[in-house]
C-alpha cells in the first residue's frame, strides 16, 4: 500500500514539513501536475493517465463553480454549494460510473474548498 501524507505542502521555503518529506524520501515537486497521483478508495494508485484526467476534471469544475459563485453570488440560494454544482456537472458530463465514483471521492476530500452540505 502506498504511503500517505500531505497531498500538498503550502510554502516550501523554510517549511519543516518539506524537510520531513525529504528525509522520508517522499515524492514531491513544486509543479503539482508533474507528480500528482490519485489513490482509489482502497489506497492503491490509479493509472497515471486516469488520475491526470480525473484531476483535470476536478480542478476545472471547482474553478468554474467558484467563478460562477462569485459572478452570481446574489442569486444563488443559501443552501446551494459548489459541491452541489460539481456533482450536477459530473452527472451531466461523465458517462463512466467508475470515473463518477472516483470524482465523488476526490471532491469530498477537498472539504472546505467545495463547501459541502453543512445545513
Amino acid at each position: 500500500m502506498p504511503s500517505r501524507g500531505p497531498n500538498w505542502i503550502h510554502g516550501t521555503i523554510g517549511n519543516p514539513i518539506l524537510e520531513i518529506a525529504k528525509e522520508a524520501d517522499s515524492v514531491w515537486s513544486e509543479d503539482f501536475h508533474s507528480t500528482a497521483r490519485v489513490l482509489d478508495g482502497l489506497g492503491s494508485y490509479l493509472p497515471q493517465k486516469l488520475g491526470d484526467e480525473l484531476l483535470t476534471i476536478v480542478w476545472t469544475l471547482c474553478e468554474e463553480g467558484i467563478e460562477l459563485s462569485a459572478e452570481h453570488f446574489a442569486h444563488i440560494g443559501r443552501g446551494e454549494t459548489i459541491y452541489d454544482y460539481f456533482t450536477k456537472r459530473v452527472m451531466e458530463e461523465v458517462d463512466d460510473a467508475e470515473k463518477r465514483k472516483y470524482l465523488s471521492q476526490m471532491v469530498e476530500q477537498l472539504g472546505g474548498i467545495v463547501a459541502g452540505d453543512n445545513r
